[in-house]
């Protein structure tokens, strides 16, 4: 699993979402709440360098509201089209956002330190019921940890770990549940990651 083909992935949902709803003066409820989640993935995308729109110019993002109109939805459909995710970063999300990750907590690390310690003592929980459900057939339930994890890592900086949680939930929503096991391993292998950047921050030897 690739992290970085995620952002491809909620661009062509974004677009065929919007193309089934075209006409529509008012979205379903859970495809305007589905289209907001996959828009913050694909301005992600965009912000890491992952994906690419023509030129420099500023784009101007519509709102998803059920009440969303014809236009705006067409607009939104043409934006979408214009990025360009086979020019993607080779480079993989970080592990550790250091940056966005203490703007979030308006700059006071000693609570990011403490959020963060608490979220990796957190995550081999999430990961061993991931399994126990996986191994129960619970694909539900694993959909379910998955996005609770994709939150919770976003909320902290863990963008590697956000990134292939966040993929893990794409997948499994659309059906793909053969590589569930392999998804928890590479969480796994993150997590350790994480910890070390964890540590390093904590020992103040990472800085913004």
């Amino acid at each position: 699993m690739n992290p970085v083909s995620e952002y491809g992935r909620a661009i062509q949902e974004s677009a065929g979402l919007l193309q089934k709803e075209a006409g529509r003066s008012r979205l379903a409820p859970e495809t305007a709440e589905r289209l907001r989640e996959l828009l913050e993935t694909v301005r992600v995308g965009i912000r890491d360098g992952h994906l690419q729109l023509p030129g420099d110019s500023a784009v101007a993002w519509p709102d998803v509201m059920e009440s969303m109109s014809a236009q705006d939805q067409q607009a939104l459909s043409q934006l979408l089209g214009s990025i360009d995710p086979l020019k993607a970063a080779k480079a993989p999300p970080m592990v550790f956002a250091v940056h966005s990750a203490l703007q979030r907590f308006e700059g006071d690390r000693v609570l990011l330190r403490e959020v963060l310690e608490i979220f990796v003592e957190q995550v081999p929980l999430i990961l061993a019921r991931m399994r126990h459900s996986a191994a129960d057939e619970n694909t539900g339930a694993v959909t379910g940890l998955a996005h609770e994890l994709r939150g919770a890592a976003a909320n902290v900086g863990a963008e590697s770990l956000r990134a292939i949680a966040q993929q893990l939930e794409c997948d499994l929503t659309a059906g793909r549940f053969e590589g569930i096991c392999a998804g928890v391993d590479l969480l796994e292998e993150e997590l350790g990651r994480l910890r070390v950047e964890a540590e390093a921050f904590a020992g103040g030897e990472l800085q913004e």
